[in-house]
């Protein structure tokens, strides 16, 4: 029986398990919970993880919440080999490093900024602007200072699948991007290498693009840097 993914294509941490699931060939039964219309709310939801939060994976007894540990699982159950999560103790931990990097300061900061104003009513003030754009500023060395095209090396990780999710859509919400050239180009390189990018990714990247528009259009706003 395969596992059973709760998600939210709009929601960035679930495009990271989906495209994961496409590179190491495991099936998905999804089950889509409209954030929107409160779907993660409700009791039964709650039973699953007490943050409320979108995907959870359930996998016979196992239940597991948080997408970079849902991606991290199915490499360890399910993948073939290790190419996505390497088991050499010092290349999974530069891995290890990247996703916490885009957990704390990458995806964390994109949402206090972004989703905080489009979804949730707030301002786009300007010092959660400056914490995005440190965390930016971080991932453009850490690139510039790893050796091979991809966040750890020579080949794409699911550190990269998680990074690409939160970065493709901070471009997507028209972020300049002008000052991170290593950025830009490390953009382009997953666009065109990475498992399940224009059927699972973008998608849901422009949904969100939209939704985000419209929600701020309601309220007189629009996005800060639309015209860069």
């Amino acid at each position: 029986m395969a596992p059973v993914l709760h998600y939210f294509p709009e929601q960035p941490p679930c495009r990271s398990v989906l495209m994961t699931a496409k590179a190491i060939g495991v099936d998905l039964e999804l089950k889509h919970v409209n954030l929107l219309k409160g779907e993660h709310l409700t009791p039964e939801f709650e039973l699953l993880t007490p943050t409320k939060m979108v995907p959870v994976l359930v996998d016979g007894d196992l239940i597991l919440p948080e997408g970079r540990a849902i991606c991290q699982y199915l490499c360890n159950m399910y993948a073939k080999d290790d190419t996505w999560y390497p088991k050499d103790p010092k290349k999974r931990a530069l891995v290890d490093h990247r996703l916490m990097f885009e957990a704390w300061f990458l995806y964390r900061n994109f949402f206090d900024y972004y989703l905080y104003a489009a979804q949730y009513g707030g301002n786009f003030e300007e010092e959660r602007r400056k914490k995005l754009d440190t965390a930016l500023s971080m991932f453009e060395k850490l690139l510039e200072h790893t050796r091979g095209g991809f966040s750890t090396g020579e080949t794409a990780t699911i550190a990269d699948v998680c990074l690409f999710t939160t970065m493709n859509q901070i471009e997507a919400l028209s972020h300049n991007l002008v000052p991170y050239p290593s950025i830009r180009a490390w953009l382009v390189r997953c666009k065109q290498d990475l498992p399940g990018y224009e059927d699972l990714c973008k998608p849901g990247c422009e949904n969100l693009s939209a939704q985000a528009r419209t929600m701020l259009k309601t309220r007189g706003l629009k996005l800060p840097d639309a015209e860069v």
